[in-house]
């Protein structure tokens, strides 16, 4: 996954100048859930190990689901998100 992730970072820049300057993070999260999520004000993105194991998902499908959200934080929908 971190391979996966390495590979999109390039990919970034354009969308999010800023983007250069963040400390990347992917972090596997071992839950009966099946779900992946861009975290408040970072730059991680969580998956959760159900999702990846349970669905059997390919390299290629991988990159969707973290690509969907990098692109949460470089549109920074969670900071739009927080209460004022």
């Amino acid at each position: 996954m971190q391979r996966i992730a390495q590979e999109l970072l390039p990919h970034t820049y354009k969308w999010n100048r800023r983007a250069k300057d963040w400390s990347w993070e992917v972090i596997l999260v071992k839950t009966p859930t099946i779900n992946a999520l861009c975290m408040r004000g970072r730059q991680d993105r969580r998956v959760h190990r159900r999702s990846s194991t349970h669905l059997k998902l390919t390299d290629d499908e991988l990159a969707i689901v973290l690509g969907h959200e990098m692109a949460h934080a470089l549109r920074e929908h969670a900071a739009r998100a927080r209460p004022r």
